[in-house]
């Protein structure tokens, strides 16, 4: 059980002992207990309304989080449930796969699920029951905070979402279609170099972190796939890591783009310019990413082995960004 999940489930414990002991008080620790739950109850239909959407759409869950819960879609298309890792995962998130096919009706349904089973369930605010009472209001409060369009350090909002497809919002939708191609099961020869070929040509300049995130790193798999550099290559020429790092709000998202800034230059054969020192003041990001980016800027026997044992479980059936990275171990690193 993870740090997160036992300190929640510590708390409630700790309320149900508190009430248990001083009986005499006993009401208002079971105020504060159907409180929490109700917000959990609120919560989980607002994340079960995008499940919903996403099943209307022809749309794949791959996971589902919400307070110390954790389930998610395993590599043989089982769902296996946990507990959650980081305190950002308890307030709760859907991880959708969406249907390829007219994606951007996908994306309305799945997303527009979530705000709508908020406001259905905030009827029950009527019911003259406390516990209900409690659940009417936070889903109420739901619906109108996940239906305001805001985009908050790469977090977007349901109504941000909802309102860049409307907008027909070329770089927001292929920032859902490349999250789509690289979490599918799919091999990453089905990706289709249309794609490739149109977000290469966009001036990163205008991505936001998040956005400039997701698009390096699929342009650098595509490249990975392909062999096909030229795309990658415009693109990476229109980075500009001064700005990206006065603009990311959010030091995960400037991880995330060094690493793959690294890659990219090792992969194209430009000159290093970013240290190990410089990345040991960012966080981790994730495992992975660090042992690539120790074996390429180190080219250390050791940090090889480290970076080739974080993928000797990758298959034909993981996600298409780990069969891509396993190609670029195998093609350019393992040499």
């Amino acid at each position: 059980m993870s740090k997160v999940a036992s300190t929640i489930l510590s708390i409630f414990g700790l309320l149900t002992i508190g009430a248990i002991i001083d009986w005499s008080k006993s009401d208002a620790f079971t105020s504060v207990v159907l409180t929490l739950l109700a917000i959990f109850v609120a919560l989980m239909i607002h994340e079960l309304g995008h499940v919903c959407g996403a099943m209307v759409s022809r749309s794949k869950v791959l996971t589902f989080a919400v307070g110390p819960i954790k389930i998610k879609r395993m590599e043989n298309d089982q769902y296996k449930w946990g507990w959650v890792d980081s305190w950002s995962e308890v307030g709760g998130y859907v991880q959708i796969e969406h249907h390829q096919k007219k994606i951007e009706n996908a994306i309305l349904i799945s997303v527009f699920g979530g705000p709508l089973a908020s406001l259905v369930l905030a009827s029950v605010y009527f019911s003259p029951i406390y516990f209900l009472e409690i659940v009417g209001v936070t889903s109420f409060f739901l619906f109108l905070v996940t239906m305001l369009p805001y985009n908050a350090t790469g977090f977007f909002s349901d109504g941000y979402t909802m309102l860049q497809i409307l907008k027909n919002n070329n770089v927001f939708i292929n920032y859902y279609k490349m999250t789509n191609h690289l979490l599918a099961k799919d091999s990453p020869k089905k990706w289709g170099k249309e794609l490739q070929e149109e977000v290469g040509t966009i001036d990163a300049k205008r991505l936001t972190p998040t956005e400039l995130s997701i698009y390096f790193m699929f342009l650098f798999y595509s490249a990975v796939e392909t062999r096909e550099l030229s795309h990658l290559r415009q693109f990476y020429h229109t980075i500009d890591l001064h700005q990206i790092s006065s603009q990311a709000s959010h030091q995960g998202q400037l991880a995330a783009i060094y690493h793959y800034y690294v890659a990219t230059q090792y992969l194209l054969g430009e000159p290093m310019t970013i240290t190990e020192s410089q990345l040991q003041d960012l966080p981790a990001f994730d495992a992975l990413s660090v042992a690539r980016t120790k074996a390429i800027l180190t080219q250390n026997v050791e940090a090889y082995e480290r970076y080739a044992k974080h993928l000797t479980h990758v298959d034909q059936t993981s996600y298409s960004f780990l069969q891509a990275e396993k190609k670029f171990n195998e093609r350019y690193v393992n040499v």
